[in-house]
């Protein structure tokens, strides 16, 4: 690969294009590129990035063309196996700016064309019984990208009161539910029982958004998969097709939080709820379930002696019914379905967090699965002992890539386990 390519080490790359539009023609800025940086995260709805170029002072570049930071910006690099980055968005305004003898650096913020169009748009729609992954199609048509969803949830009811587009997938995170999430409604009883898991997730990466509940994705199945990533000591023997795959640096700062846990109400809670339609007082306790969609295990159940978390709401069903008939239970409001079911999830969605650095991996995005094997160091005629506790699989929580002018760039991921997933063989 090395010899056909031109390339030497892994972390190499080159620039296809980087431009800036300047009255409708694009001006590339690749001679004074200095270091660009791309974000994508799973709680995002947005990709953002930052570009650092430097130009001359007083009659450069920037002062000829008029340039004022808003424009369209695009760029597209290739790594040592050909991978793509490519780009397209809009220059966000000026981070920074230094001044240095005659020369003047420049740190740009651009983000993707979608987080400017949501800016531009406003949903007065009612939602009718539409369910979350078509609401959230329907958002993402508005602010012109495309949408893979994944999952399928229970219809839900609003009206979207002049939203923007994001906004609107903010309260469906909020508030949608999964097929998973119970609640009994016992007659004349006080004391009800609330069980199962929601929750959902919405972001965007260089390929489009992704919709998704939080329990498809933890079973690292939706998206592609990145296997074969070890950690192994550099050798000038390994060809470039092994390099690219070596893991440069990892570190795993915080492994659990049991206490945080409790105190969110992860694994049992009590849900205060008054129908102000009925005047009806019910109390809902929610107990997770040891292994139940992935999110407690039989030593956290035999430590939880009691409701650490206990909260309330006012229940109002009967708002948007507009016959003289009784709406269908938990049609127009799902609070019952959602409060603790999503205190428990989003609780124990994540709970080991790690970081690795890579070389430049141009085709992984949030929310993919990354296979690791995390080895002790050895010489070549000894592969080693795996470090059982790391090694395995995760989630990919963030994606930056990392490029500096002198042919050298990085992608850094940021990765998260369940509460289950406690070493190589439960994350699998």
């Amino acid at each position: 690969m090395s010899g056909s390519s031109g390339f030497t080490y892994p972390t190499e790359y080159k620039v296809i294009s980087m431009d800036i539009d300047v009255d409708g023609e694009k001006q590339t800025i690749v001679p004074m590129f200095m270091s660009l940086e791309i974000f994508e995260n799973i709680y995002l709805g947005g990709i953002t990035g930052s570009v650092t170029i430097m130009d001359t002072d007083g009659n450069g570049f920037i002062e000829e063309n008029q340039i004022e930071f808003v424009e369209d910006f695009s760029f597209e690099f290739e790594s040592v196996s050909g991978e793509k980055l490519k780009f397209e968005g809009h220059l966000n305004g000026i981070r920074n700016e230094v001044v240095k003898q005659q020369k003047r650096m420049y740190t740009l913020d651009f983000n993707s064309k979608s987080v400017r169009q949501n800016e531009m748009k406003f949903v007065t729609k009612r939602f009718k019984g539409e369910k979350p992954e078509d609401i959230a199609k329907n958002m993402v048509e508005r602010i012109g990208s495309t949408l893979e969803p994944k999952g399928e949830g229970l219809p839900i009811e609003f009206i979207g009161s002049r939203r923007k587009p994001l906004d609107i997938m903010k309260y469906i995170l909020d508030h949608a539910t999964t097929r998973e999430s119970q609640a009994t409604n016992k007659t004349d009883e006080n004391q009800q029982e609330s069980s199962g898991t929601t929750g959902f997730l919405f972001w965007e990466t260089l390929d489009g958004h992704r919709f998704c509940p939080v329990d498809d994705l933890l079973k690292g199945e939706q998206y592609t998969s990145h296997d074969e990533f070890r950690l192994q000591t550099a050798q000038k023997g390994l060809s470039m097709e092994e390099s690219v795959k070596c893991i440069i640096d990892y570190e795993f700062p915080q492994i659990g939080d049991f206490q945080s846990k409790l105190r969110s109400g992860a694994y049992k809670s009590k849900h205060v709820s008054f129908d102000i339609d009925t005047g009806e007082y019910r109390e809902y306790v929610y107990e997770a379930k040891e292994g139940k969609s992935g999110s407690t295990t039989k030593k956290q159940v035999e430590l939880v002696g009691g409701i650490t978390r206990i909260v309330s709401k006012i229940f109002n069903n009967e708002r948007s019914e507009n016959t003289c008939e009784k709406a269908d239970q938990d049609k127009y409001d799902q609070t019952r379905l959602s409060t603790q079911q999503s205190i428990s999830r989003q609780n124990s969605f994540a709970d080991q967090h790690g970081r690795v650095v890579l070389s430049p991996q141009f085709e992984m995005r949030a929310g993919d699965t990354l296979d690791i094997s995390i080895a002790k160091v050895s010489s070549t005629e000894s592969s080693g002992e795996a470090n059982k506790k790391h090694s395995g699989r995760y989630i990919i929580k963030q994606v930056s890539h990392h490029i500096f002018f002198d042919q050298k760039a990085y992608t850094k991921l940021s990765t998260i386990r369940s509460v289950t997933q406690q070493n190589e063989q439960t994350s699998t």
